[in-house]
């Protein structure tokens, strides 16, 4: 498609150090036609490597993740794309007389951008995972769609590679618990719309907040807490870690199923429209029988609290991150069986989780990493009779004294 010359209105921000820049915003399909990715990458030197381009390889996963959220009614964009207009990636900056250049006309603050063809001379220099999937979403109404854009002119590429380097290194990382919570903030809406996580979100707002739950006032919240409740009690679980928990007993793939949802709009959206993926609580989730979802985590909790929890000392790994990660493993692993027996009490899985008390969790075998996660719910599950798998020979000492030494000599 050749879209001709085309001109847009833009704002121009001064006074900045490094240079001004240009704000305007841009047709998604025009955008997806005169931008490119131009990878970091090393190339031959005089006397070493050179780098050379900016962007990160393609991520294919994340790309088709995007796309997956560009066909949702609820797709937003409201970040800007970061390009280098004029640059071309195998000659560098445009001459001043290339017809294909962009022109910035006007001296004040509100200038028109020209664009006088579809030539990929506008260098992606963050945003390429949104700009390949508007490509592979071309079906998705994308004439319609604009996205806000931040535009360097004339930019060479080491100043290019500074302004990547500036965004993605100096900007800290949203909390994760605090995303899940301004996410689920709005619970008003038909419970039968919300995704995953919302979900989550909800069951880990009952259980910090209400009375009868064995973490009421035990949830680190990431929000401010103005809620008033004491924080003598020393506190198990962030909102990250028990959202992920609850969700993955009723999902295999969160992100999936919001798409899927948000495929839909608003009154034609329910959970009847995703499939069943196998997961021990999915059906009470497309059902919306939420309460047996929260009574089934309330419980375990409870059980958890009375077996391990109440006796267990403060430096126990059953009581730090790895060991509540391990409990909600368990939990997806033993749920199955308590929904067909029909009892989901905090009795059942006091008679399920007890055997667990034989596991020494102070022992030098468990640690505070993605390891010790696995190695306290491998440790929980061989003393429930879940599995009968040993560790690797090297580990096996540690993992006896790990169990009390309630390992028969002979097995290895």
């Amino acid at each position: 498609m050749n879209h001709g010359f085309k001109s847009f209105p833009a704002i121009r921000v001064r006074g900045q150090p490094f240079g001004e820049f240009f704000l305007c915003s841009l047709p998604a399909s025009l955008l997806t036609a005169v931008s490119y990715s131009d990878f970091a990458r090393a190339r031959p030197g005089e006397e070493a490597y050179l780098p050379a381009g900016t962007e990160r390889g393609k991520n294919k996963k994340h790309a088709s993740e995007i796309e997956q959220f560009i066909h949702s009614r609820d797709c937003v964009f409201p970040s800007s794309v970061i390009l280098a207009a004029n640059y071309e990636a195998d000659r560098g900056i445009l001459d001043g007389d290339d017809a294909r250049r962009w022109r910035f006309v006007g001296d004040g603050n509100i200038v028109t951008i020209e664009i006088p063809s579809d030539a990929p001379i506008a260098s992606i220099i963050d945003g390429q995972h949104r700009i390949h999937g508007l490509r592979a979403a071309a079906d998705a109404g994308l004439e319609a769609m604009e996205l806000p854009c931040v535009i360097y002119p004339d930019l060479p590429n080491p100043l290019q590679a500074y302004v990547f380097a500036t965004v993605n290194f100096n900007q800290k990382k949203v909390d994760r618990g605090l995303a899940f919570e301004l996410f689920g903030f709005d619970t008003s809406d038909d419970p039968k719309t919300w995704p995953p996580e919302k979900l989550a979100v909800f069951v880990a707002r009952q259980l910090h907040s209400r009375p009868d739950s064995p973490l009421h006032g035990q949830v680190r919240l990431a929000l401010r807490d103005e809620t008033g409740m004491s924080n003598e009690t020393p506190r198990k679980m962030s909102t990250a870690m028990l959202v992920d928990g609850v969700a993955k007993l009723y999902s295999r793939n969160s992100e999936r199923d919001r798409n899927r949802l948000n495929a839909r709009w608003r009154p034609f959206r329910s959970r009847q429209v995703l499939d069943d993926d196998g997961t021990p609580l999915r059906a009470a989730y497309l059902e919306c029988n939420d309460r047996l979802i929260y009574l089934t985590v309330s419980n375990f909790l409870s059980a958890a609290q009375a077996v391990f929890w109440s006796v267990a000392p403060e430096e126990s790994f059953i009581r730090k991150s790895v060991g509540v990660q391990a409990l909600f493993d368990i939990l997806k692993a033993v749920a199955a069986d308590a929904l067909a027996s029909q009892d989901v009490s905090v009795e059942y899985f006091t008679s399920r989780l007890s055997p667990g008390q034989m596991v020494h969790f102070e022992a030098p075998y468990f640690q505070a990493s993605g390891i010790g996660r696995s190695r306290v719910r491998n440790c929980l599950a061989f003393a429930m009779g879940l599995t009968d798998q040993y560790p690797k020979a090297e580990e096996l000492d540690a993992f006896r004294f790990a169990m009390r030494d309630c390992i028969p000599a002979d097995r290895s």
